[in-house]
This record gives structure tokens, C-alpha cells and sequence, in this order.
């Protein structure tokens, strides 16, 4: 679980107001094999929130991506579109906001080992 994570526990925040995928975190590939992140998503201008959960993986030179448990509150859409890719030794986990308001996304992520 995230509390139980101890030193393998990050955390970050993006703001944005943007639609063009910005890049949220990003992890090593020769150090990390994927990671699980707990994301909350706020756009107080539009009164949407929504939390999700990511799992991402990668083999050295390509990245995948599972979304789920993704629960809104105060709209029917989600907020952003998450996605992976590797640039540079590093897998980054990118999202591109659905709007132009000012959106929040703050993140916990617990690492998993090559």
C-alpha cells in the first residue's frame, strides 16, 4: 500500500492549463521497471475532482499503460488523458488536460525494481 511504501514513496504536483500532454513524473528506466501511482485530478473553476489509479510498465523500449478505479465528482468526463512513453532513459507517465481551466494533478507513486 502507499502508506506502507516508506523511501519508495514520491510524490509531485502539476499545474496546468493546457491540452497538450504535459509530462507528470518520469522514472529511470535502468532503475525502475513501472510503477503505481494514486492520482487526484481538481478543476476548481469547472467544480470537477476525480481520483484514479495508474500502473505503468515498461520493457527497455517501450511503455504501457492500465487506467482504473477512476471515480468523479461534480462532472461525467474525465479531466485528462494519461500516457507513457520513454524519452531519453526514462519512462514518463504525460497527460493532456480535456480542458483549458487551471487543473491540479497531485500524485503518489510507489516504485517497483528492475
Amino acid at each position: 500500500s502507499f502508506a506502507d511504501a516508506g523511501t519508495g514513496l514520491t510524490e509531485g504536483t502539476l499545474t496546468t492549463t493546457s491540452t497538450s500532454a504535459s509530462t507528470l513524473d518520469s522514472i529511470a528506466i535502468a532503475s525502475f521497471r513501472g510503477a503505481k501511482y494514486s492520482i487526484t485530478v481538481s478543476d476548481a473553476t469547472g467544480g470537477v475532482f476525480e481520483i484514479t489509479e495508474v500502473h505503468v510498465i515498461h520493457d527497455g523500449s517501450s511503455a504501457s499503460i492500465t487506467q482504473f478505479g477512476t471515480v468523479l465528482q461534480g462532472g461525467s468526463s474525465e479531466l485528462g488523458t494519461f500516457t507513457v512513453d520513454i524519452n531519453s532513459g526514462n519512462l514518463r507517465l504525460r497527460v493532456a488536460s480535456a480542458s483549458t481551466n487551471s487543473t491540479v494533478y497531485k500524485f503518489k507513486r510507489i516504485d517497483h525494481s528492475v
